[in-house]
């Protein structure tokens, strides 16, 4: 049966440090604490981590599974700085309890994420690299210990989205490896970074659009969010299946951004050690960490609300905060935890000169079949335009749209319009003439490119075909 909770590849990449030593004096848990990894699979597993773009979830404490789908044809960088304090734990029947050394469990952490999306229609790959600082705080002694943590990779593809954009279904995967030796913490006798676990996850996250609407001269959607996924783990610890629910309230452009979620893991109670009631006398839960379940506990479930809040300065630039409370538990720690964060979105689609993904001749393909990350970009050649129409009149609930020109300018019924934003003169999305009379025309949106809100004084341009 494989152990749990330590690993020894890859323990150069990990410093610590501690103030007075603290060796395990059971020799019964010495003998437990044994690495089972296959040492080269998981350095070629990091190894393909650090040589991608630098992209812990092993500490499913303080991470929320939610959806990593990224905007079209664009890089999203997202450094983050959290804080996470415990004291207590929920013991197997929900009662708050106290470890019986245990003082203040606090952990800090670094991350950077990167999301890359659009580059394989439908796609994003995402990953997160993440440092952390570990403090644990007895009533005898102090420990600490910094590095590594549990890196993250991990696969969002689009499996569904209605023709008006209000509704999305992704199927995402990720997977968590831990980067630190708790067998050299062991043996040092400093605070474990993490279970050391070995973590696989799979599911399906969704969105649908509530509303929209004007604050403070600036366009908002509000979103409702769920997700669901199922958790595999080594080290003989329990799978568990992680879940969230919420609403995101966001500007199209810039203004106040607000996310409220309430999520957590629910144990299938799988764990190696069996379903055992350990209490806060019990030294067999909360191993490397003085009794707190954040590490090593035996089969947790959890429930926890976040709270985010921040300023989108314009599309590509946010900044915010976050703050997570526990609400209930078993055999989980109860914690709070602070976080501050920036997202930096490249457009890579929209830079001047940019190279286009796919390089289709208009003249040869019609318009309909032309894929969205090409069509409409006549700066790069590759399609051209002979009718321009203004945009008179929308219908956001049916996602049409009414122009100023109709038979008498050569509109007809199937013909296929890019619609363009008059601040950046971008193609934001496709429609076709449903309606058309002599002066005017009804354009149905098919397809849009950018989450924005066409509105009057838009234009709409018909390429050649």
């Amino acid at each position: 049966m494989a152990k749990r909770g330590l690993i020894a590849p890859l323990s150069y990449f990990t410093s610590t440090t501690f103030e007075i030593d603290s060796t395990p004096s059971s020799s019964r848990l010495r003998s437990r604490l044994k690495p089972q990894y296959h040492y080269q699979l998981l350095f070629f597993l990091f190894a393909t981590e650090i040589l991608t773009p630098q992209l812990s979830r092993a500490e499913y404490f303080t991470t929320v599974w939610q959806s990593h789908r990224g905007s079209d044809q664009s890089v999203r960088l997202v450094p983050r700085f959290s804080s996470y304090s415990s004291s207590k734990n929920y013991s197997p029947y929900g009662i708050l309890t106290v470890p019986n050394s245990l003082v203040k469990n606090t952990r800090m952490t670094g991350s950077l994420e990167a999301e890359f999306s659009g580059f394989i229609p439908s796609t994003t790959v995402y990953g997160r690299g993440s440092w952390g600082y570990a403090k644990v705080a007895e009533t005898t002694k102090t420990g600490s210990a910094y590095g590594f943590t549990d890196q993250m990779l991990g696969l969002n593809i689009a499996a569904l989205n209605s023709v008006d954009r209000k509704f999305a279904l992704e199927i995402q995967a990720e997977v968590n490896i831990p980067t630190y030796s708790n067998t050299s913490a062991n043996i040092s006798g400093k605070p474990f970074l993490g279970d050391g676990s070995l973590d696989v996850t799979g599911g399906i996250s969704s969105k649908l659009q509530l509303t929209k609407f004007s604050l403070n001269s600036s366009s908002n959607i509000l979103r409702a969010l769920g997700s669901v996924g199922y958790t595999l783990r080594n080290s003989g610890f329990s799978s568990h299946v992680p879940w969230s629910a919420g609403l995101d309230l966001s500007p199209l452009t810039h203004g106040l951004k607000l996310q409220l979620l309430g999520y957590g893991i629910t144990s299938l109670r799988t764990d190696a050690k069996g379903a055992l009631a350990f209490d806060a006398t019990n030294d067999q839960g909360g191993i490397g960490a003085s009794g707190s379940y954040f590490v090593n506990a035996v089969n947790p479930s959890f429930v926890a609300i976040k709270g985010q809040l921040g300023y989108q300065l314009d599309k590509n630039l946010a900044l915010l905060g976050d703050v997570s409370q526990t609400l209930w538990g078993r055999d989980a720690p109860y914690g709070l935890q602070f976080g501050f964060l920036v997202s930096l979105q490249l457009d890579t689609a929209s830079k001047p000169g940019a190279p286009p993904v796919e390089r289709v001749d208009a003249s040869d393909v019609s318009p309909e079949k032309i894929p969205s990350t090409v069509y409409g970009k006549d700066n790069q050649g590759f399609v051209q335009y002979t009718l321009e129409a203004k945009v008179l009149k929308t219908n956001d609930k049916l996602s049409q749209l009414k122009i100023d020109k109709g038979t008498n300018d050569g509109v007809g019924l199937g013909q296929v319009f890019d619609v363009f934003s008059p601040t950046t003169n971008e193609p934001v999305a496709r429609a076709k003439v449903v309606a058309v009379k002599n002066t005017d025309a009804q354009l149905q949106v098919t397809d849009y490119y950018q989450e924005i809100w066409i509105e009057e004084g838009f234009s709409v341009r018909k390429p050649i075909q």
